[in-house]
């Protein structure tokens, strides 16, 4: 009798051949769900990135009501391809995005959270390197945003534009241009890419939001450690107007002053 219930608990028990076999099944679905969970997570920041930029696009057109259908004034200085993430320069003035912190409740509206471990805290919400401090940063310093503002002709110049005027075209774009960009006196870096490199959210004039992939601005120039010249900065706002994705018209022609037309060349290759 006792040889029989010591037979059945070795019958009920598993073997270490059946052990090893369970755990190599549960190692391959777990490989195949990694893919799958991390192709989900990856939308799920991309998503949110576009609704921050919806609530953006809010603050513009109510930016534009109370300022004579203006966008916010365009402000680029020295370091062209990164002064449009400006937001506060350090005497304080608020330019860029920094003039919708009034229409915009949640700061956290003006940053991507897709940025890859170890990318520049001056560039995300709130970091030491970039605290919030309502909207105004830290006294003396620049506070930046995640998102760049079209870049537009006429270097160190803050101008308005009419928002009528970008109805189909880009006015917004999470940062373009850099992936692993390490130097400088402004920024801690390194910055990386976001999405992983794979794309970028970008808000139209109407409020629309669109995601294009960056095989598509490749021909324009590869994304890499160097930062954009200002002229490379203008061409991919004009690329991302005529994009599938955006559904935008003809490249615009950001002076749009006939009175210019002499000097239209002068600042094309920076």
């Amino acid at each position: 009798m006792i040889e029989e219930d010591r037979s059945r608990e070795h019958a009920s028990g598993f073997t270490l051949i059946e052990l090893i076999v369970v755990i190599a099944i549960i190692a391959l679905l777990v490989g195949l769900l990694m893919p799958a969970l991390s192709a989900a997570r990856e939308q799920a920041q991309r998503v949110r990135c576009a609704n921050a930029l919806r609530q953006i696009g809010i603050g513009v057109w109510s930016y534009s009501a109370d300022n004579e259908n203006d966008l916010p004034a365009f402000f680029g200085n020295d370091n062209l391809a990164f002064d449009t993430l400006a937001m506060h320069t350090p005497d304080g003035k608020a330019v860029n995005l920094g003039l919708l912190v009034k229409y915009i409740t949640e700061p956290q509206a003006f940053y991507c959270d897709a940025g890859r471990e170890g990318a520049s805290p001056d560039i995300a919400y709130d970091s030491p390197d970039n605290p919030w401090n309502d909207g105004a940063g830290a006294p003396g310093a620049w506070l930046s945003a995640g998102y760049s503002a079209r870049f537009d002709r006429n270097d160190n110049k803050t101008r308005s534009r009419d928002v009528d005027r970008f109805t189909n075209k880009a006015i917004y774009s999470e940062f373009f241009g850099v992936d692993g960009w390490d130097g400088g006196d402004r920024f801690t870096g390194p910055i990386f890419a976001l999405h992983q490199g794979k794309g970028y959210n970008l808000l139209f004039g109407d409020g629309g939001v669109h995601w294009v992939q960056v095989t598509a601005i490749n021909s324009l120039r590869e994304i890499g450690k160097e930062a954009p010249s200002a002229g490379q900065m203008r061409e991919y706002y004009s690329l991302l107007d005529v994009l599938p994705a955006g559904g935008g018209g003809e490249p615009i022609n950001d002076d749009h002053n006939d009175d210019d037309d002499d000097d239209d060349d002068d600042d094309d290759d920076d």
